[in-house]
């Protein structure tokens, strides 16, 4: 029988052919080792971000006690349970390489007398690596009108300012929320084309002696791909400086921009939540490189 379960960025083929089994007596420890062959690793292993290997996972029970689940752990963080009624089996985990400099993955087998035995394999980060790490923020940003949340951010922090900070901060401020009749909800650089009299007062845009542009792709990811992120690839490999523009508008939930600032600070948000119009607000998930 094969079975196949996708979880994460990690995706498990699952082999299963066993004989049904039950007996009171306990008969020691089950075994688990790695399958030794082309194709897979089976020792610690330094990678490149980015890179995937393929772990094969060989289990088999004491020859009378049946297996009973199978956990895995990356850096002693339980990621997933599974739940076992069977003599032998060998899972396949394909495994792309995070940004973490270490990272301990470690199977724990158990059998129905609560035998328990485990293994550990360490995949350590390539000095070379061309990707990196991102940071993970959530952010609220007010409209021109709201009374109450600030709308202009700079990346570095990040930090949020008011329309007044933020002229005694231009050389920082990276990214700025409006709401347009036209455009609607709207992300933009301070170098962007923004409509006179979207904001007032004296220390409007114009003003402003250091104006800072940012770049923004609408990408093909969903929600669910954004949550998927944890290192930089996904950002670095989708964004084309030749199709960028200055603003993201007509912001709507589940929308994914690859972003990349003056100082080529590169990231990602994905819309959250919008409410209201020129003082409603706007919800991001954003990430960072990590530098």
């Amino acid at each position: 029988m094969k079975r196949i379960v996708n979880y994460s960025s990690i995706f498990i083929a699952v082999f299963l052919v066993f004989l049904s089994s039950s007996c009171e007596k306990n008969m020691g420890d089950p075994s688990i080792s790695f399958l030794e062959a082309d194709g897979f690793v089976s020792i610690d292993t330094m990678l490149m971000v980015g890179d995937t290997v393929t772990l094969g996972v060989i289990i088999e029970s004491n020859g009378t006690n049946n297996l009973q689940s199978l956990e895995l752990l990356v850096s002693d963080q339980l990621l997933k349970t599974y739940t076992l009624d069977e003599d032998r089996g060998e899972y396949s985990f394909k495994i792309m390489k995070s940004a973490s400099q270490e990272e301990v993955w470690e199977f724990i087998l158990a059998d129905s007398k609560g035998n328990r035995v485990s293994k550990k394999l360490t995949l350590t980060k390539d000095p070379n690596s061309i990707y990196g790490g991102i940071l993970s923020y959530n952010i609220k940003l007010g409209a021109q009108n709201n009374p109450i949340i600030p709308g202009f951010i700079a990346f570095t922090g990040p930090v949020l300012y008011d329309i007044n900070s933020a002229f005694l901060h231009q050389s920082e401020i990276d990214l700025v929320y409006y709401y347009d009749e036209t455009d609607e909800h709207v992300l933009a650089s301070p170098g962007a084309n923004i409509p006179e009299g979207i904001f007032s007062g004296d220390n409007t845009i114009d003003t402003w002696a250091t104006i800072r542009t940012t770049q923004y792709i609408l990408s093909d990811y969903t929600e669910e791909d954004f949550e998927g992120f944890f290192h930089d690839s996904f950002i670095i490999q989708n964004f084309d400086t030749d199709k960028a523009k200055r603003k993201a508008k007509n912001l709507t939930v589940g929308d994914v921009y690859i972003i990349q600032n003056e100082d080529g600070l590169m990231g990602a948000f994905c819309v959250k939540g919008v409410e209201g119009t020129v003082d409603g607000e706007i919800e991001i998930s954003l990430i960072l490189q990590d530098k």
